[in-house]
């Protein structure tokens, strides 16, 4: 059932960003190895979450792909209010504000 849920946000995404004409994805990233996290000497954002944005939902949307972390939750949550980013992946309700969509 989650599996079908994944699917319906991914097909969103993909419509509303393409209705939009945008061609970047604004991800933000927190702390939570292996799914997001710094890597390499460049400190680039890196992680599980980040690759499959990267390599499966990007190519559908027609999209690239811009990860910005790790941040501390508070600053990615500030951020995706305040449009700065569009998106905050493996975020979960617990202890969220009532301004997002999960």
């Amino acid at each position: 059932m989650e599996r079908r849920y994944t699917g319906l946000l991914a097909f969103l995404l993909i419509f509303c960003y393409t209705a939009a004409g945008r061609d970047t994805v604004r991800i933000g990233t927190f702390t939570l190895p292996p799914f997001m996290m710094e890597a390499g000497e460049d400190r680039r954002t890196a992680g599980v979450a980040v690759e499959f944005w990267k390599k499966h939902i990007a190519p559908k949307m027609d999209v690239e792909i811009e990860a910005f972390g790790p941040l501390p939750i508070s600053r990615a949550q500030k951020m995706l209010e305040d449009g700065d980013i569009d998106l905050i992946p493996n975020m979960t309700r617990y202890n969220r504000t009532d301004n997002f969509r999960f």
